[in-house]
C-alpha cells in the first residue's frame, strides 16, 4: 500500500517539478515568468489526471490469477504457505 501511495504522490508532483525546472531555465535566460498562483490550478489538474491515468492503467494491465487462492494452513503440524491453485 505504501508503494502505491508513494507512486501516486510522485506522479502528482511531476507537473510541479517540470514547472519549477521551466521557471528556473526561463529566469536564467531572462524571460518573465507568470506567478505560481496563475498556474497552480492547471498544475494540480495535470497531476490529478496523471494519478487517475495511472490507476486506470494499473487496473487494466494488472496481473490476474485464474486459480483460486488457498490461504496458509496447518497440515500435520507444519505451516503450509498460501498460494494459488
Amino acid at each position: 500500500m505504501m508503494r502505491v501511495t508513494l507512486e501516486s504522490l510522485l506522479l502528482f508532483l511531476v507537473p510541479f517539478g517540470v514547472y519549477a525546472l521551466w521557471v528556473a531555465i526561463a529566469r536564467r535566460a531572462g524571460f518573465d515568468t507568470p506567478t505560481f498562483n496563475a498556474v497552480a490550478t492547471g498544475l494540480t489538474a495535470a497531476g490529478l489526471i496523471l494519478v487517475a491515468a495511472s490507476f486506470l492503467i494499473m487496473g487494466v494491465f494488472a496481473e490476474r490469477h485464474q486459480a483460486a487462492y488457498v490461504p496458509a494452513h496447518m497440515e500435520n503440524g507444519q505451516l503450509i504457505p498460501g498460494d494459488f491453485k
